[in-house]
């Protein structure tokens, strides 16, 4: 899972862009990828950058290429050529610059766009830590990754189940109370699904 940020101007080719993993199985949580994109005659993006070799010694850095494809969006219950799109963040208490001790987070994202739902949440453990120069560094890790996703047909249908703790992933077909209204429309304002609370990230509706 990713948190990506523009980094350079958007007008710009190639356009620089960064992905910070905040959820990963293979323990790389905060690693960041720097990608550059420019678009191509068949009408593909070509990303080059580059990003740590975890699987090597010293973890060095390593340049990749990917292709990156535009895909029509997937029906939603709104209906044809229309539906809303958006991303929610668990709202989880951070640890306060110098707090050395240790806390367990259920780290939850939640993304919908049109007819497609996708949930990831993966249990971690953040620590505070002081170096000998006094230097104060947040260490996270994690256990595996459960993740869900459900598309929209005659209503919402279960597509990928997976993960230990898939069962407590929360699922779209359970009634999202307000979706779409209100606080959901408003980026860094919070709602509560299940009883967790949830910061929303992006919110967009097209008619």
């Amino acid at each position: 899972m990713a948190g990506t940020r523009i980094e350079e101007n958007p007008k710009e080719i190639p356009l620089k862009v960064l992905f910070t993993r905040e959820l990963d199985s293979l323990n790389e949580i905060g690693i960041v990828d720097i990608g550059n994109f420019s678009p191509q005659a068949d009408g593909t993006d070509l990303e080059c950058g580059e990003m740590p070799r975890a699987d090597l010694p010293g973890e060095p850095m390593t340049a990749f290429e990917e292709v990156w494809q535009e895909l029509l969006f997937k029906e939603g219950p709104e209906g044809a050529k229309k539906g809303i799109s958006w991303i929610l963040e668990s709202d989880d208490a951070p640890l306060a610059v110098g707090e050395q001790k240790e806390v367990t987070v259920t780290k939850v994202f939640l993304g919908r766009i049109w007819g497609t739902y996708l949930a990831l949440q993966q249990t971690q453990t953040h620590s505070g830590q002081k170096d000998q120069a006094g230097a104060w560094s947040l260490k996270r890790s994690g256990g595996e990754v459960s993740a869900r996703r459900e598309e929209w047909g005659s209503g919402w249908e279960e597509k990928y189940v997976i993960g230990p703790d898939a069962g407590d992933v929360p699922s779209i077909k359970d009634g999202f109370d307000g979706e779409g209204i209100g606080a959901w429309r408003i980026p860094g304002e919070k709602v509560v699904i299940k009883g967790k609370s949830f910061i929303v990230r992006v919110f967009e509706e097209i008619h």
